[in-house]
C-alpha cells in the first residue's frame, strides 16, 4: 500500500487528541498563562510514519510524495467539503516546510507523563489501522 501526501522532506512531531485534552486540563488548571509547544516525543518524516505504520500493521506501506495539485485530486473522490480537503492538503504543506517539526518535553512538564510515540499509539489503537488490514 502506497500512502501518497505531499510532506517531502518535513517532519511532524505530533501527539493524539488524547494526549493534546489531558495537557490542556493541566494548563487550564494550572492557571500560569504560560504557553506550551505540545509534541510528540519524536521528529517524523513522512517515511517514518509508512515505517511505522508497516510494522505495526505487518503490510508494506510506502509513502509517496505528491505535488500540492496530485494532493487534491488524489483526495477528490472522499467527497469531503473543500474546507477540509484544504485543512488535509496545508497540513501536509505545512510539514514540507517544516513547520511541524519541533519537539519538546512540554507533554511530560505539564502532564507529569511522557508524550506518546506514535508506534505505541497505533499499537494502543487497532482500529487507526483497520483500513490497512483489510485486503
Amino acid at each position: 500500500m502506497t500512502t501518497a501526501v505531499t510532506g517531502a522532506n518535513g517532519s511532524i512531531g505530533g501527539q493524539p487528541m488524547r494526549e493534546l485534552a489531558a495537557a490542556a486540563r493541566a494548563i487550564t488548571r494550572a492557571g500560569s498563562g504560560a504557553t506550551y509547544d505540545l509534541t510528540g516525543p519524536e521528529a517524523l518524516s513522512m517515511t517514518d510514519v509508512a515505517a511505522s505504520l508497516s510494522r505495526v500493521s505487518g503490510r508494506e506501506v510506502t509513502f509517496l510524495d505528491e505535488t500540492v495539485e496530485q494532493a487534491y485530486a488524489s483526495r477528490a473522490h472522499f467527497g469531503a467539503p473543500a474546507f477540509e480537503v484544504d485543512g488535509w492538503v496545508s497540513t501536509y504543506v505545512a510539514i514540507a516546510k517544516g513547520e511541524t517539526a519541533g519537539v519538546s518535553g512540554d507533554v511530560l512538564a505539564v502532564t507529569g507523563h511522557d508524550a506518546l510515540a506514535f508506534d505505541y499509539f497505533l499499537a494502543e489503537n487497532p482500529s487507526t489501522l483497520a483500513h490497512l488490514l483489510r485486503r
